[in-house]
């Protein structure tokens, strides 16, 4: 690692002042926009209320406090969906002139990609949550080496759609945060699905058998279910299994762990989306960089924390790379 944190931030400090600029421009010719456009709009929806119902009918007080309520909403719908268009691009800056340059100081190999993700297919196939999503999005994937391990890993954003008590359609997540792919030191052929233990299960675990394990430590946090009784067990060493204890109480996250296709998935909750522009909040700001530094840097330790460098086994190469190549979607 060529710096720490504070040296980071100092060596990116240009494109940080570059887009803080941007940044504090925008958000003033947003709220002037904002304003000049419901202004006017408040006033012909005043004037239309007095054409139709009168004068009586417009000075009536819930006509006078509902005026306001409606411009405040318009307002705030308009500056909402402005903002969302403005700030991903700033977001894009920030990530391809000061992400990039993260990574690369962890990772001499590393690739960032902002516009890319892990692929639908295969997140599905992964059996990490326990239906398939309405709705998808996949970013800022890195992807590097570590040793002789090829990892990968991006944001991910899966939703599902409901019909609420209201009768209306509503979304609700079924995971957000970071989806991590490694390729495993050993050949497995069968699925082994690792879940919290809690007490609404992966639909997913029907089709498989539940494994019991013999570390309390690990079975008091996790649920075992796999095609392949032998298989769970042999790629669930009793050394792993300690190192998923750890690995979770590190992240202190509530992590869920699946192997497939000789690559070994880790679904990392997060409640925030990460390496994002705040429209509100300035980006000369160092506690930002440490914490995204820090994450990179957590992540990345992935593969050194689960030892997946020891290559005892013999491992079909082919079968990694083929399955890497297919995880990756534009």
């Amino acid at each position: 690692m060529k710096y720490n944190s504070e040296e980071l931030y100092n060596l990116c400090k240009e494109p940080l002042e570059a887009i803080e600029n941007k940044r504090a421009s925008l958000l003033r010719k947003k709220i002037i926009q904002t304003v000049g456009f419901s202004i006017p709009l408040a006033i012909i929806l005043a004037a239309c209320v007095g054409f139709d119902a009168g004068e009586e009918t417009l000075m009536n007080p819930l006509t006078i406090t509902m005026l306001p309520i409606a411009s405040l909403f318009i307002m705030g719908t308009y500056f909402f969906n402005s903002k969302c268009k403005a700030r991903k691009k700033l977001s894009a800056e920030y990530k391809n002139n000061v992400v990039s340059k993260m990574l690369e100081n962890i990772l001499e190999n590393g690739e960032f990609h902002h516009d890319k993700g892990i692929s639908f297919e295969y997140f599905n196939e992964s059996l990490l949550t326990s239906k398939i999503p309405d709705s998808y999005t996949s970013e800022d994937l890195v992807e590097g080496t570590v040793g002789e391990t090829q990892f990968k890993f991006s944001e991910i954003h899966a939703q599902e759609k409901y019909i609420g008590s209201d009768g209306k359609q509503k979304w609700r997540d079924l995971f957000k945060g970071f989806f991590f792919v490694a390729d495993f030191n050993k050949n497995f052929n069968g699925t082994t699905l690792i879940e919290r233990d809690r007490f609404i299960k992966s639909t997913s675990r029907k089709k498989m058998d539940r494994v019991k394990l013999e570390d309390p430590a690990f079975e008091k946090l996790f649920d075992v279910y796999g095609t392949d009784q032998t298989e769970a067990r042999y790629l669930l060493s009793p050394a792993l299994m300690e190192r998923f204890v750890a690995l979770n109480n590190k992240i202190s996250h509530k992590i869920t762990i699946a192997f497939q296709k000789s690559c070994v998935n880790i679904a990392i909750p997060q409640k925030c989306n990460n390496f994002e522009v705040p429209l509100f909040t300035s980006m000369l700001n160092i506690e930002k960089i440490q914490h995204e530094f820090a994450l990179i840097i957590m992540l990345v330790e992935i593969v050194e924390d689960l030892n997946l460098n020891t290559r005892i086994w013999s491992k079909d190469s082919n079968q990694s790379t083929e399955t890497f190549s297919s995880t990756t979607v534009n």
